[in-house]
């Protein structure tokens, strides 16, 4: 975020001014820009930045020169309170991560962002820890951890947009995001103390790592894709079309794999979805080696390279006229089957060797939960709310989605 500051001014008011307002700037910026800008920093830090949402400089940087571009010395600092894991690992230590874990009511008003993150919670605890926290029972109830690891996603973005002489000086006086996170991180030390395994360290680590990347990211997809729905009535019911014609009578049998293969709209309408509300709204890597990047842009070894992805999804020159736009046929080839974009074009799973290791059961997880809700269920917006993303390292939605639960069967 330093390189959106230094547009404006290279004051510390400014920054404290606008930070809330990362997006909407990234996106002024970007256009401004042609899609990348380079920044020589700020006053207080000695880091230059590149910003860039230009596919063929995402493609370098990710796949292409890949070796050149690790996360970085300072990235580990900045999520250090993750320990070491595939988040935040480079070299060797990466690619031993990267093995491991390829190898493994009716009227009620509801919030879908909290139903969200609770289902996928239990489903992420009951997967790599065995235990079944219950955060989804039926009176809802009280789960410190889930504002927890909240307040720990906000505080990385802190993180990430101040030097770290700051956010150090904040937690040494604990005040501040670094403070919350720091109270964050007692509560989920507390919670992965659950098992008798040896390697607690390795455990407690791994199980964050999953816990964000599996509870936040498929949470926050499933909220935003509700919020559309619910807002392109006509893509609602294009969805219900193709359950009720593709798969009629099969429909309790959803979950299998060959069902879901079949239901095409809804995988575009999440895919779009997730384009326009990316779960991981922006990524961050390091320069190892001088280079110049594809655009012309040059790097050094201090430089830090920003992809903003939300601002990347309103680009007229990369994805069209329409790019603000939820429209699930932009996703419909000539034959009817969904389209393939380059993965640095549509970055949501990343790109190039760090590409995402759940994608396929991600998108399956989605689809069933998706498919099953709006087979059953109708959702109606409770007036009055605003519905914007927050500024976090996952994009929720800044207050979350109430919305009135019908039953289509009742």
């Amino acid at each position: 975020m330093v390189w959106i500051w230094s547009v404006a001014t290279d004051s510390t008011p400014w920054i404290l001014i606008n930070i809330n307002r990362f997006h909407d700037v990234a996106i002024d910026l970007m256009q401004r820009k042609n899609g990348t800008y380079t920044s020589p920093g700020s006053w207080f830090g000695s880091t230059d930045y590149v910003a860039t949402v230009n596919p063929i400089n995402i493609h370098y940087v990710t796949t292409t020169n890949f070796q050149n571009y690790p996360k970085g010395d300072e990235y580990r600092k900045i999520f250090e309170v993750m320990g070491y894991t595939l988040f935040n690992s480079d070299d060797e230590e990466w690619k031993q991560h990267r093995r491991l874990h390829a190898s493994e009511h009716n009227d009620r008003v509801l919030d879908m962002q909290d139903v969200f993150q609770r289902f996928a919670l239990d489903v992420v605890c009951m997967s790599v820890t065995g235990h079944d926290p219950e955060s989804l029972a039926i009176n809802s109830p009280n789960v410190p951890f889930l504002g927890a690891l909240t307040d720990f996603e906000g505080g990385i973005v802190y993180r990430i947009a101040f030097p770290e002489l700051l956010w150090k000086l904040q937690l040494l006086l604990g005040v501040g995001p670094e403070n919350k996170l720091n109270h964050a991180l007692v509560m989920k030390d507390g919670f992965t103390q659950i098992t008798d395994i040896n390697d607690k360290v390795f455990f407690h680590d791994t199980t964050l790592q999953q816990l964000i990347a599996g509870r936040d990211t498929s949470s926050s997809a499933l909220t935003w894709f509700i919020w559309l729905m619910v807002t392109h009535p006509e893509v609602e019911q294009k969805i219900r079309n193709e359950i009720n014609v593709k798969t009629p009578g099969l429909f309790p049998m959803v979950s299998l794999p060959f069902i879901l293969v079949v239901l095409v709209y809804i995988h575009e309408a999440l895919i779009e979805s997730m384009r326009l509300y990316p779960p991981v709204p922006f990524q961050y890597k390091s320069s190892r080696q001088p280079d110049t990047l594809p655009s012309g842009h040059q790097v050094h070894p201090k430089t830090k390279i920003l992809i903003p992805l939300y601002a990347m999804a309103r680009m007229k020159s990369i994805w069209g006229q329409n790019c603000s736009e939820f429209n699930p046929e932009r996703w419909i080839s000539d034959r009817g089957t969904i389209k393939h974009e380059p993965s640095s074009k549509y970055f949501i799973f990343y790109a190039g060797p760090r590409s995402c290791l759940g994608k396929d059961s991600a998108m399956t997880q989605m689809k069933m939960v998706a498919a099953t809700l709006v087979h059953n269920f109708r959702f109606e917006l409770v007036k009055g709310q605003i519905i914007e993303p927050d500024v976090s390292m996952i994009l929720h939605v800044k207050h979350g989605l109430k919305v009135k639960v019908h039953s289509r069967w009742a």
